[in-house]
C-alpha cells in the first residue's frame, strides 16, 4: 500500500487532505504538534467527514494513525512515505522543514530509491516552493543534490470550505453571508474582473472559468455551511499583502486596461473589516491614523501605481453605501 504523511491533522488536514489521500488508497498518518490530537486519532484510527450541501453525506475515513510532529518516528514515517503533504498553515511550514529535511536525509542514508513527492496545501502562492526553500538550508550539500534526482516538490491550490461546526465525536468534521443579493452582486462582480484577467494571462476557456466562479459562489450561499464572517476575513493585513487575493488580481487586471472597480470594493472592505478578536484590524487602523490612507494603501498591499492607490482610495470612501453599511 502507498504511504502518506500528512503534517497537520486540523480541520483541513482531516476533512479535506487526509480524506483525499485515503480515498486515493494511501495509508495516512498524520503529523501533529498537539499531543492530544495525536493520542485521540491512534486511540479511534479513524473519523467522519460530514459533507453538507444541498445534498449531505458522510464520508467514513478509517484506518488512520497519528505522530508528534516534531519526533523521531516522524522521521521515520518519512523514510517509508510515497507522498508528503502539509495543512499546517504558512507560518509553521519553516517549523515543519527541519523535519522533513531529517526525513530527507535518514532516506538516503536508508539507501531508499524510490521517488518522494512533497506538497503543501496551504492557503497562499507557490506555497510548496517556500517549504522547499527551507527544507535546502537545512541540507547538506550531498543531500541536496540527492534530494534534487529523487524528490519532487509540486506548488498546488487547495479549494475547500470547512467550517467551525461541532459534532458529538470530536475528530469528525465538516466540509457565508451572501443572502444580500447586494453583496452577492458585488462579490460576483469582483470574482468575474478577476477571472478575465486570469483568462487573458493563462488562456483559461471563458465558460468553463465562468462555471467555477459559479459553483464557488455556490457552496458560499449553501445554508448549511454556517460559516462565519469572521473565519472568511481573518487576517485581512495578510490577504490585502502582495501577491495574494486582492493585489495580485488588481494589478493584473489593470495591466491588461479591464476594470477593477469591484476588486477594488473587495479590496477596500478588506481594509474596513473590524473584528476586535482579530489583531490585524486594528494594525490597519492604527497605520492608516499614523500615516495616512494613500500611504497606507502601498504599505500594506505593495501597490505603487498611483493610479491603482486613487482608486483604493476612492473605494475605501464608497464601501459604507456600496454595501448598505
Amino acid at each position: 500500500m502507498k504511504r502518506a504523511i500528512h503534517f497537520g491533522a486540523g480541520k483541513i488536514g482531516r476533512g479535506f487532505i487526509g480524506a483525499l489521500l485515503s480515498q486515493a488508497g494511501y495509508e495516512v498518518c498524520f503529523a501533529e504538534a498537539d499531543p492530544q490530537l495525536v493520542d485521540e486519532i491512534n486511540r479511534r484510527r479513524g473519523y467522519t467527514v460530514h459533507v453538507t450541501d444541498e445534498i449531505c453525506a458522510e464520508l467514513r475515513i478509517a484506518g488512520v494513525s497519528a505522530v508528534r510532529a516534531d519526533s523521531r518516528e516522524a522521521v521515520r514515517r518519512l523514510v517509508d512515505a510515497d507522498l508528503v503533504t502539509t495543512a499546517v498553515g504558512l507560518g509553521v511550514l519553516p517549523r515543519v522543514a527541519p523535519v522533513i529535511a531529517a526525513g530527507l536525509r535518514a532516506r538516503k542514508a536508508a539507501g531508499v530509491a524510490a521517488p518522494l513527492n512533497v506538497v503543501a496545501c496551504e492557503n497562499g502562492v507557490r506555497a510548496t516552493s517556500r517549504l522547499k526553500a527551507s527544507v535546502y538550508e537545512a541540507l547538506d550539500a550531498p543531500t541536496a543534490a540527492w534530494a534534487e534526482r529523487t524528490v519532487g516538490f509540486a506548488d498546488c491550490s487547495v479549494d475547500r470550505i470547512v467550517p467551525p461546526v461541532a459534532f458529538p465525536e470530536p475528530l469528525d468534521v465538516a466540509a457565508e453571508a451572501l443572502a444580500d443579493e447586494r453583496i452577492f452582486g458585488l462579490v460576483r462582480g469582483a470574482m468575474r474582473q478577476s477571472g478575465e484577467a486570469l483568462i487573458r494571462k493563462f488562456g483559461f476557456g471563458r465558460a468553463q472559468h465562468a462555471a467555477y466562479i459559479d459553483s464557488v459562489l455556490r457552496r458560499f450561499r449553501n445554508p448549511w455551511l454556517r460559516d462565519t464572517v469572521a473565519r472568511v476575513g481573518h487576517d485581512p493585513a495578510r490577504k490585502l499583502s502582495a501577491p495574494l487575493y486582492f493585489s495580485y488580481p488588481i494589478t493584473l487586471a489593470a495591466g491588461y486596461g479591464l476594470a477593477v472597480d469591484k476588486l477594488a470594493l473587495a479590496a477596500a472592505a478588506a481594509l474596513r473589516f473590524d473584528d476586535p478578536a482579530d489583531g490585524q484590524c486594528a494594525e490597519i487602523r492604527e497605520t492608516i491614523a499614523r500615516i495616512g490612507l494613500p500611504a497606507a494603501v502601498r504599505r500594506i498591499t505593495g501597490i505603487d501605481d498611483d493610479r491603482l492607490v486613487a482608486v483604493l482610495v476612492d473605494a475605501y470612501a464608497r464601501v459604507p453605501s456600496a454595501v448598505g453599511a
